[in-house]
Formats: C-alpha cells, structure tokens, sequence
C-alpha cells in the first residue's frame, strides 16, 4: 500500500500539484491500492468492470477531497492517481510482441490495454460528470 500512496503523491507533484494535492492522491491511491489488493473478491474477474470501478472511485474521492477542501487541483490528484491504473507494461510486452513476428499475440494484447485504457476514462468520467451536477 506504501507503493501505491508515494507513487499517487508523486505523480501528483509531478503533474503540477502542490502539497495539498499530493495529500489527497496519497489518500486516493491508499483507497485505490487497498481494492486492488483487497477488494478482487467483490469486483470479480472481469478486467473491464474492475477497472471501471477503481477509476470511478479514484476520481469521485478526489472529486470529494477537492470539494472539501484538502485538495486544489482536480486535475492533478486524478491523473496521479488514475497513473496506477494505466497499463504500461501491458503495452510494452504487446509492441515486443509485434516487433518479435508474434502478431496475433500482440494485437491481443494491444486490444486488451486499449480496453482497460477505455474503462479508466469511462471510470473517471462517470463520477465527474455526476459531480457538476450535484
């Protein structure tokens, strides 16, 4: 869970945050770190669906955080937070894949990260456009 806290942090000041921001994406990656490593039993086995729900909490807790006031910057907590989410090495392995001849492999898995990549924006939008509207 350490992992998850400083990487949200840290990708939050990188993404030009301040220190209140960097707060609250430690706080919404320790939320988001504790379903990834404690909440597979309720989400399932479906990559999609589990993905959707991490990102939808993610950003409604930011979305919660900055209209409380620990955090500033919307911008900042989410996409530090969502960074966790993203599929790096998924993508890497598929374009090795390709570039190696095994095609059919690694357009798999290309198709695969670009589905997980949809449900993290379909996960961050929902929260975000309920929220300007509550």
């Amino acid at each position: 869970l350490l992992g998850y806290v400083m990487t949200t942090a840290f990708f939050s000041l990188f993404f030009g945050g301040g220190p209140r921001d960097c707060l609250s994406a430690a706080l919404c990656g320790l939320a988001v770190g504790a379903c990834i490593l404690f909440g597979q039993r309720l989400t399932g086995s479906n990559i999609f669906f589990r993905t959707v729900v991490y990102a939808a909490l993610a950003s409604a807790l930011a979305l919660l955080l900055v209209r409380v006031g620990i955090g500033e910057n919307l911008e900042a907590i989410t996409i530090g937070t969502l960074m966790v989410l993203v599929p790096g090495m998924a993508l890497t392995n598929a374009m090795r894949e390709i570039m190696a001849g095994d095609i059919f492999s690694g357009l798999n898995r290309t198709a695969e990260v670009l589905l997980v990549a949809t449900a993290i924006a379909l996960g961050t939008a929902i929260p975000l456009v309920l929220g300007r509207y509550l």
